[in-house]
């Protein structure tokens, strides 16, 4: 949920939904990395919820690139379920090699009924164009975004 007084900062709506990736977890902290459509401005009430455990944790927005399209949302891992803590593990992101057409990778993300899914996909075309109109009033907007087309 988006303050009332926050959408006049270019914010065009009050509730926003997405998946992210976690990217960090220890004792102390979690961080999920988000794209800026989920997490768009850092006055915001963040509820978190990780897919087959049910229970909703309170996030904060601790970081917004002012020029790349990613937010980094931290949370208190110590409020998770014992059962989640052994579940809940961080993605290792891997940089070498490239991913090139014919790569086979998994597609996570939300459904649209905004249900958790994955399934197995391959790349068709690593190094396709995103061309996304201006947005009627000012706000945060992608420009030379990276896109990997898939099957």
């Amino acid at each position: 949920e988006i303050p009332e007084v926050a959408l006049a900062d270019g914010v065009h709506s009050k509730s926003f939904t997405g998946n992210g990736v976690l990217v960090h977890l220890d004792e102390a902290i979690g961080l999920i990395l988000v794209d800026r459509n989920t997490a768009a401005i850092g006055p915001s009430d963040i509820r978190l919820s990780f897919c087959a455990y049910p229970a909703e944790l309170r996030g904060t927005v601790r970081f917004l690139h002012p020029l790349y399209n990613f937010s980094l949302i931290s949370f208190d891992p110590r409020k998770l379920s014992a059962d989640a803590l052994q579940a809940v593990r961080p993605c290792k992101i891997v940089a070498e090699p490239a991913l090139s057409r014919g790569s086979k990778v998994i597609l996570v993300g939300l459904s649209g009924a905004l249900r958790p899914t994955a399934r197995d996909a391959s790349v068709t075309n690593a190094t396709a164009s995103l061309n996304i109109p201006a947005a009627e009033i000012p706000r945060f907007h992608v420009v030379n975004e990276e896109v990997i087309e898939l099957d």
